[in-house]
């Protein structure tokens, strides 16, 4: 149903999400999977690590990694969005996810960090290349956003390796620890050319 007034059909039915099931992901050796319970205290240990903590701002108890991982099912049964565990051999690694989703524009953000041990070998490029995959080619969403804090060169290194455009600078847009930060956005198309069907 499209909202009242709109002279436009939505592109993605409202359930789209809520009506599969959230699907597991491979990379290679890694598995994204939805959160379970047992994750509470990685997760907790991850909010610790200067890094995430600095772009993402934000710290997590292990009674509110419970509470989180209940969210992130939610959002994904309200077709909200939702994230993945990023695991090699059952361990947490990292996370990846989708959300501020527009069915009827067939639209969504990512987002994705790692933890330490697992730095700087691909993991967060490759779990964000099967996100997209799956997003664009078999959910059929139209478009995918990713915004960085310009001062973030680690992350703007990985969207760009899974294939994400530059679109340009969003001036202060976003609060940090220190302060305001200009933000770099970029962004994917069902119909781009990607790098893996390039096979770079």
């Amino acid at each position: 149903m499209s909202q009242p007034g709109s002279t436009t059909e939505p592109v993605l039915a409202p359930g789209h999400l809520s009506l599969q099931g959230q699907p597991w992901l491979s990379a290679q050796e890694l598995t994204l999977r939805p959160w379970r319970q047992n994750d509470a205290p990685d997760l907790t240990r991850a909010y610790t690590d200067p890094e995430i903590h600095r772009w993402h701002a934000r710290s997590m108890t292990t009674a509110e990694a419970a509470s989180w991982i209940q969210y992130e099912a939610d959002r994904w049964n309200q077709d909200r969005g939702g994230s993945w565990a990023i695991t090699r051999d059952d361990a947490l690694v990292g996370r990846v996810g989708i959300g501020g989703v527009s069915l009827e524009e067939a639209r969504a953000g990512v987002t994705y960090w790692v933890l330490p041990e697992a730095r700087r070998q691909g993991v967060a490029s490759r779990s964000l290349t099967a996100v997209t995959r799956w997003a664009l080619d078999d959910a059929a969403f139209h478009r995918l956003e990713l915004d960085h804090s310009t001062h973030n060169v680690t992350s703007c290194r990985v969207a760009t390796k899974a294939g994400f455009l530059p679109e340009g600078t969003k001036r202060a847009q976003a609060l940090h620890l220190d302060g305001w930060h200009d933000m770099h956005a970029h962004a994917l198309l069902a119909s781009d050319q990607r790098l893996d069907e390039r096979g770079a």
